[in-house]
């Protein structure tokens, strides 16, 4: 929403650690820019993961969208055609048919040695990268949102997606000490994609 030239993310009628939070607009003074940017699911997630790490909604929501928001707000009401894949495997593994899929890796060393050139790159899959730019990022984000059933293939920090269809994810190399996050938030992913299974 937009109030008084501020933009606001309305996270429901309850909220973790609400004593931070004080300030109030007066609520006839709100525009609504884009309805559900982020769907129930999705910030049921969010408010888990700011009640179990200890952390605050502005560290963790840079996760689940651009904090540039004129320019994300701005692409996000931009429409994209979903795109489909007809896999049903990745070399030895077995993809959700129909639905979407989601590979993690521990760093992109790993995602390289054990997908190969080769699948690497065929284009009917969705790499996720941290170091994309930001636009593309915003891309990706709107191409899963629309419900893409590309299979996504990503390491930690880009598995805050708003999937609508997310039906199988497979996390390689669980014991790897790359999916402990040493920044607020400081979670460890395969704990975080065993509560991303029971959401979604």
């Amino acid at each position: 929403m937009e109030v008084e030239g501020d933009f606001l993310l309305h996270l429901g009628s309850e909220i973790s650690f609400s004593e931070l939070y004080q300030y109030t607009y007066p609520p006839t003074s709100a525009r609504v820019i884009v309805p559900q940017l982020i769907d129930q699911r999705g910030l049921a997630f969010l408010h888990r993961m700011v009640y179990q790490r200890y952390s605050t909604y502005k560290s963790v929501l840079k996760y689940f969208i651009s904090m540039e928001i004129e320019s994300f707000l701005f692409r996000e009401q931009k429409t994209k055609v979903q795109k489909k894949s007809e896999r049903s495997s990745l070399g030895s593994l077995e993809l959700a048919q129909p639905g979407q899929t989601l590979i993690i890796f521990p760093d992109n060393r790993s995602r390289f040695n054990i997908l190969g050139s080769e699948i690497m790159d065929a284009p009917d899959l969705l790499h996720l990268y941290s170091s994309d730019t930001q636009n593309k990022k915003d891309q990706h984000r709107r191409m899963i949102k629309k419900g893409s059933s590309l299979p996504i293939i990503a390491t930690h920090s880009e598995v805050f997606q708003p999937f609508q269809d997310l039906r199988k994810i497979i996390v390689f190399d669980t014991h790897k000490r790359y999916y402990h996050n040493q920044q607020d938030p400081r979670y460890h992913l395969p704990v975080v994609a065993q509560k991303m299974s029971e959401v979604y």
